[in-house]
């Protein structure tokens, strides 16, 4: 039996209150068609599961809480994607960039955000924002392989799990 992939949704996405329509000028705009809105409740399940109450905001090393962090994708909109880490060689997933943001759009009740995939060697990338990885090989839709055979490179999450 076939898994299903996750579920996505178009983008660029019509203009919310998460993304603005000054969307292209963001990160957002660089990673293009990369991007796709993924669905919360399946980033949570890749997403520390204590991530820090505080956090800096894009472009400053100010720390601000996650409700002030809320306020400020409210006023703003998200200025980079949620970054999810692939290890091609272990199969282990984790967020690597979007812990805080994921907690607080299921706070509040999102349904999806953006995010990029990034395919590499390594197991994680900064551990600086937690240790958390999770085995997801059999949600993989590309083959484990050994290191020196893995291509960096960022995708679209749908290109790489079921």
């Amino acid at each position: 039996m076939t898994k299903r992939r996750i579920k996505t949704v178009v983008w660029p996405p019509k203009a919310t209150h998460i993304i603005r329509n000054g969307w292209a000028k963001t990160q957002l705009g660089l990673y293009g068609q990369l991007i796709e809105m993924i669905p919360v409740v399946w980033l949570d399940k890749l997403n520390n599961l204590h991530p820090s109450p505080m956090t800096n905001l894009f472009g400053s090393d100010k720390l601000v809480s996650l409700a002030d962090l809320w306020k400020n994708i409210q006023e703003i909109g998200m200025q980079d994607p949620i970054l999810l880490h692939v290890c091609q060689v272990s199969g282990f997933a984790r967020v690597e960039a979007g812990n805080q943001r994921i907690e607080i759009a299921r706070l509040m009740g999102e349904s999806h955000l953006p995010a990029v995939c990034l395919i590499s060697a390594k197991k994680m990338l900064h551990p600086g924002n937690g240790t958390h990885v999770f085995d997801l090989r059999s949600d993989l839709c590309i083959p484990l392989c050994r290191a020196t055979q893995v291509v960096e490179r960022l995708t679209a999450p749908s290109s790489v799990f079921r």
